[in-house]
């Protein structure tokens, strides 16, 4: 089983069966620990796989939110407002690759619409040196969230 490319809930819930079964089952105790290290491995916020994610959810022409998006790329506690400088991040690496800005797709709970994130996420733009135009905060936002579906579709 390649437990490498499974999404952190999956591999959470694995590992906590695995190690329900360790005195019944000794296949459980190599699981277990396969799982536990990976688990380990991925505690810290890993922007590769952070991006790759979000292609994935934009070739898919989604959205997700900050909290889906925390919960499948790293066991850390969710980190609040703080989450604008991980977006950031992601900024960064989208213009380093020169890809569309993929955080555009990740939005608050119950704010689908993305009225909370534009500010933030324009703000975060305009600090990496990307070039927003003319546009309004949420209308840049929109036209990112645009940009990334179709160049996410084509990929």
């Amino acid at each position: 089983m390649n437990f490498h490319e499974m999404p952190l809930p999956t591999l959470q819930r694995i590992n906590e069966n695995a190690y329900q079964q360790l005195n019944k089952d000794s296949e459980a105790k190599s699981v277990y620990e396969q799982t536990k290290a990976l688990l380990d491995e991925r505690a810290d916020w890993d922007i590769n796989l952070a991006v790759e994610l979000l292609r994935k959810v934009a070739s898919m022409g989604e959205l997700i939110t900050y909290t889906d998006l925390w919960a499948q790329v790293t066991t850390k506690r969710f980190p609040g407002t703080a989450i604008r400088n991980y977006m950031q991040g992601v900024q960064r690496e989208c213009k380093a690759r020169s890809w569309p800005v993929l955080s555009s797709i990740v939005h608050a709970n119950g704010d689908a619409e993305g009225l909370k994130a534009a500010e933030g996420h324009f703000e975060g733009a305009k600090a990496e040196g990307l070039d927003t135009g003319t546009d309004t905060p949420l209308m840049y936002l929109r036209r990112q969230r645009h940009a990334c579906w179709v160049w996410a579709k084509e990929k």
